[in-house]
């Protein structure tokens, strides 16, 4: 059987029907994505009121820099879904027709494809360095996790350059048709062959959508390994590493069925062998026009929206109009008492000391203290839960901050809360955590 370069519509109610499934799976992600960064604007212009009115609540933290690759992804996904719409022509029409309409088509398709993967990978691996070395990230105010942070996007920028303006301008018919809607062809019309092309594809745009996967799979695998590790037993840190490996597995799915089959399509386009069959490519661009509303139903339904949730509910307000529960980490541990015991705002408890090992950690008066604790797996082999995962809420002063216990005090002379805990507050003089740490909390109605 002898390779036919466009066997596309030639006819076929299935294959134009194919294609037009493609642009409404897009067009559903599309308004998803719409959907989220909506809510996403409406939750930071409330924060920003509340904060502006002196008004915050202990969740109204500022956003962390991994915050803005979440919402730089997510506006990949937007021009990615938008340029799959596109192809509704192409089905109507029954033909592919190259021209300014093709060739914008194109363009937004490796534009939002390229953006979405690198955003990806750098949003993995930044969730990844904050959490392992979070102390040395979100110190001074998350300077370097800001400069890390422009760096990525500096980066994309740069390769967008690179992979788009560059070839587009200096390449003869780097943009086309290549059947069921445009991109980078392999094969022309009148049947001449384009070799370049194909290695083209793959190196701007292929290679990076596995090398995003593999990168996801490093950097969420090694956390949700060691947390599992950790978690002894307990059923909340196992759920959230499980909830962590949907996100890699995920993008997985939704990339690696239609870059194979794209890579078969462009080869047997060079080798004039049968290429597969159309329905192959019909079913794996719509699992591939899925990410934007599967990415959507991840960030509801695991409760990982890197620092965008919903306030908590009023009826927690406790009296100095701070909402929601905060508790330990699992893995950090009170002075006299397990892990994960509830802390009452409401009542003025003093919060709660959590023990540390033997090996020591500086705190100065310009340290803030964590508003969360991430497990001591994270804590690059110490076991100490000194590590940092998110910036304090904006009234650590007032809620965290006292005068430091020398390290000589001990825990018999020291303060205790209403539950018999030894409680010490944090900065204030450069503190000595052999023992003891400062308490600290984790809202639990929050998704980092």
């Amino acid at each position: 059987m002898a390779y036919e370069p466009y066997p596309w519509f030639k006819g076929s109610f299935a294959l134009r029907a194919g294609v037009l499934l493609i642009a409404e799976t897009a067009l559903l992600s599309f308004f998803s994505v719409i959907g989220l960064l909506t809510v996403v604007v409406i939750r930071t212009i409330k924060r920003w009121k509340r904060r502006r009115a002196g008004t915050p609540l202990r969740t109204d933290e500022p956003l962390q820099p991994v915050a803005l690759l979440f919402i730089l992804a997510m506006c990949m996904e937007l021009i990615q879904s938008f340029a799959n719409i596109l192809s509704a022509r192409w089905a109507f029409q029954g033909a592919t027709t190259e021209g300014r309409y093709c060739t914008a088509q194109a363009v937004l398709k490796q534009l939002g494809n390229d953006g979405a993967a690198l955003f990806t990978m750098f949003l993995g691996i930044m969730v990844a360095v904050q959490a392992l070395w979070p102390a040395a990230m979100l110190g001074n105010g998350g300077r370097k996790a800001r400069r890390l942070v422009w760096g990525m996007v500096c980066f994309v920028v740069l390769f967008w350059l690179l992979v788009i303006t560059v070839p587009a301008t200096t390449i003869s018919h780097y943009y086309g048709s290549t059947g069921p809607w445009c991109w980078i062809p392999t094969k022309l019309a009148d049947g001449e062959v384009i070799p370049r092309n194909e290695y083209l594809g793959i190196a701007t745009e292929y290679g990076w959508f596995w090398l995003a996967s593999f990168t996801c799979f490093i950097c969420y695998g090694y956390i949700v390994i060691r947390w599992w590790i950790e978690a002894d037993r307990d059923p909340e840190l196992i759920h959230q590493a499980l909830v962590m490996i949907w996100y890699p597995i995920a993008y997985f799915v939704e990339i690696f069925p239609q870059s194979m089959v794209r890579v078969l399509n462009m080869h047997a386009a060079m080798v004039r062998e049968p290429a597969p069959p159309p329905g192959w490519t019909i079913f794996t661009s719509v699992l591939f026009a899925s990410s934007g509303w599967v990415n959507v139903l991840l960030w509801v339904v695991t409760g990982r929206q890197y620092g965008f949730s919903a306030a908590p509910d009023p009826s927690s307000e406790d009296e100095d109009g701070a909402r929601g529960q905060y508790a330990l980490h699992p893995g950090a541990e009170f002075s006299g008492g397990a892990a994960m015991e509830e802390v009452d705002h409401a009542h003025g408890h003093q919060p709660p000391v959590i023990r540390v090992a033997s090996d020591a950690h500086s705190f100065g008066e310009n340290d803030a203290f964590p508003a969360y604790i991430p497990p001591p797996s994270l804590s690059s082999g110490s076991r100490d839960g000194s590590r940092v995962g998110r910036a304090p809420p904006p009234d650590a002063d007032n809620a965290y901050r006292a005068p430091l216990l020398s390290p000589a005090t001990s825990a018999a002379t020291s303060p205790t809360d209403s539950r018999g805990h030894t409680a010490f507050y944090g900065g204030g003089h450069p503190y000595d955590a052999g023992a003891y740490q400062p308490g600290a909390y984790v809202n639990r109605n929050d998704g980092w």
